[in-house]
């Protein structure tokens, strides 16, 4: 049930929607469900670059030196990947505006 739950879930997010069915069912396993309540920070800028951010519910904004607004951000939006990828700190912070369901994609679980 939980496998089933994981897979409609991240088949509605824009990232995962571009692969085939049997790859989002093969990488489902290495997300994690996490839940924020409004005002709380996902993470900071400068933060390792450590974990993937799908967003299931919910919505963030982007925050660049601790008070310049980027981008707002919504279901079926990810945040955290460039990080992650070059292994670099975050470039900015992220700020959950309502309560909020993520999927997170750790840096193990991306290696694997």
């Amino acid at each position: 049930m939980r496998q089933e739950r994981i897979i409609r879930d991240l088949s509605n997010v824009d990232l995962m929607r571009a692969l085939p069915p049997e790859e989002v069912q093969a990488i489902a396993h290495f997300f994690r469900r996490e839940k924020f309540a409004a005002g709380q920070h996902i993470f900071e800028q400068g933060d390792p670059g450590d974990a993937l951010y799908l967003i299931d519910e919910g919505q963030v904004s982007v925050i660049l030196n601790g008070k310049v607004e980027l981008a707002k951000l919504g279901p079926g939006e990810a945040f955290g990947g460039m990080a992650l990828l070059r292994g670099e700190p975050r470039t900015a912070t992220i700020v959950a505006d309502t309560g909020l369901v993520l999927w997170r994609l750790d840096l193990q679980g991306f290696q694997q």
